[in-house]
């Protein structure tokens, strides 16, 4: 379920994005998963090579890897050479088809990356056999070693799946199942009928309630591309409600919020951070982190100061270097908040804390910067 909906999380991000820097021309409807994997229809091999399917079935898996000669097409070139390296080419044999001509491809100077052979598409004939309309180049195909193919999508998702198909373990009629879901959703995604999107989403989650991957599609769907934002803090609410211990709940809807127009609504999940999590510093650490690492003009130190006030006042840091750690956001909060006499106090905690430690410098540098800023204040005076 992870790794599909991990790709309808992308669709919202694309979403924003003009198609035409992702997608390759249609020209037939790919085949669908569970079915014998269409032979390689090649113009020219370029590296490596002759590579044939029906060769290869009974023997090994087979990973497609179909890619451009853009920024974006060539942007899976070291994590793909990195599992094919890792995995050998006893398993599996992995192949690179280009999308565009063959003498483009020849002349490209990047080749040597890929560790297996290499061939330029006729015509995009093999790419559209594989890459469904919601796919994106860079993608990968999987084909198991009966020459069934059995899954496909972005790069990334390769680690997870290729050791289950090798060892034969890859339910395939479930990921068929799960595919048919993501390929609803993302199609309503695409052609913005949201509501249609939202309804799948909510019959998924009545099924599956609670799910974090579920509502991390879901929460992005009603709060950015309907706009809906109070209907997405709603259903962020009413999961926190059943599980308020859940830090990635508490990270969705507050990146919503604070990518908003409406960034005053954190106040109320501030409050709830420090009463859920009073025992958990780590976690209040983290959130506070992330509210001073806003753009200054987005900055709301109040916020981080509450937390870290309760994440301080807990104890319950893992070490010295993690309290350290706080020590400084702390003053780094305090200070932004017109508190550069306290701030000072926990700057200089933060230099007891952290000394020995590849954050000792930058706690010097910060009382140090503290120190300065009080003195110059007394001197105006």
């Amino acid at each position: 379920m992870k790794l599909l909906l991990r790709l309808l999380a992308a669709v919202l991000l694309l979403s924003f994005i003009p198609a035409k820097l992702h997608a390759l021309p249609a020209v037939s409807p790919a085949v669908e998963t569970g079915v014998p994997a269409p032979e390689l229809e090649v113009k020219k091999w370029i590296k490596g090579g002759p590579v044939r399917l029906a060769d290869l079935k009974g023997k090994k898996c087979v990973v497609l890897f179909f890619w451009t000669l853009s920024q974006n097409g060539t942007a899976a070139f070291a994590e793909i050479a990195m599992l094919a390296h890792r995995l050998g080419e006893k398993e599996v044999q992995f192949v690179a088809v280009g999308c565009d001509s063959a003498d483009s491809i020849a002349k490209f100077n990047r080749l040597d990356e890929l560790p297996f052979p290499v061939a330029a598409d006729n015509m995009l004939a093999t790419v559209n056999h594989y890459m469904r309309s919601t796919d994106r180049i860079p993608m990968a195909a999987v084909i198991d070693r009966n020459g069934v193919l059995v899954w496909r999508g972005a790069v990334g998702g390769l680690a997870a799946v290729l050791p289950e198909v090798i060892a034969g373990k890859f339910n395939v009629k479930q990921y068929i199942e799960r595919e048919k879901f993501s390929q609803a959703v993302m199609s309503a995604i695409r052609i913005k009928d949201y509501p249609t999107a939202l309804k799948l989403l909510d019959e998924e989650l009545k099924k599956n309630p609670g799910n974090l991957e579920l509502l991390n599609v879901k929460l992005p769907l009603q709060g950015k591309l309907m706009k809906d934002l109070d209907g997405a803090e709603k259903s962020a609410l009413a999961a926190v409600e059943k599980n308020p211990k859940e830090p990635q709940l508490y990270w969705m809807i507050m990146n919503l919020l604070q990518s908003s127009d409406r960034p005053g609504r954190l106040a109320p999940w501030i409050d709830r951070l420090t009463k859920n999590f009073s025992d958990q510093p780590r976690v209040l650490l983290k959130f506070a982190q992330q509210e001073m690492n806003q753009q200054l003009t987005s900055l709301r130190p109040w916020n981080a100061c509450k937390l870290l006030e309760t994440a301080w006042k807990s104890g319950k840091f893992k070490d010295d270097r993690e309290r350290g750690i706080a020590a400084g956001e702390y003053a780094r909060a305090l200070y932004f908040c017109g508190r550069p006499d306290l701030a000072l106090q926990f700057a200089k905690e933060a230099v007891k804390l952290l000394k020995g430690t590849r954050e000792a410098a930058q706690a010097n540098a910060l009382a140090v910067y503290l120190n300065t800023v009080i003195l110059a204040s007394k001197q105006l005076k």
